[in-house]
């Protein structure tokens, strides 16, 4: 008896069709004036900021994640650089060494200010020379780009002053 009732009604709502036009109300004059931007820039204003200014997202431990403005220096540029090798093998299902081989490299000696994500040249040649000296391919990836390298400019200082103890150690300031 219930699968009689829904089936009459399943066919009166096939019969019924869909109405020609949206009953809908337009929507009010202020809300089409703003662009979504300018939307988007009022939803964040309105967030609990910290004393800096940023938003915390996430805390974990003693770290908190924080939205806020952008930090160009050599963590900002080895991530750029990160995500540049990233991309390419996943989206070209490439080895990583020969990503390092192809990869956009730096014009300067200050990444963190280039228009354009790039890595630097000093770090593909480091890769280049562990693969060709005989250390197997993603090691000698590994070894220049997953770790504090000091062939990327300034981040291994950046993070000896951050309290980072690295497996070579520190450079010793003159």
């Amino acid at each position: 008896m219930q699968l009689s009732r829904m089936a009459a009604l399943l066919t009166v709502a096939l019969l019924a069709g869909c109405p020609d036009a949206l009953t809908a109300p337009p929507p009010s004059a202020e809300a089409t004036e703003k662009p979504p931007s300018q939307l988007v820039n009022e939803a964040i204003n309105r967030l609990p900021k910290d004393a800096d200014g940023n938003i915390p997202v996430l805390t974990v431990g003693n770290e908190v994640v924080k939205l806020g403005r952008v930090i160009r220096d050599p963590v900002y540029a080895a991530g750029r650089c990160t995500d540049l090798l990233g991309a390419c093998m996943v989206g070209e299902h490439l080895h990583p060494m020969d990503c390092a081989r192809k990869v956009h490299t730096c014009a300067t000696a200050e990444p963190w200010n280039e228009g354009a994500p790039c890595c630097p040249k000093a770090c593909v040649d480091e890769a280049v020379r562990r693969e060709a000296s005989g250390i197997e391919r993603k090691l000698a990836y590994r070894g220049v780009f997953s770790e504090t390298h000091p062939c990327f400019p300034g981040l291994l200082e950046q993070y000896c002053a951050a309290g980072g103890k690295p497996v070579g150690g520190c450079p010793v300031s003159p």
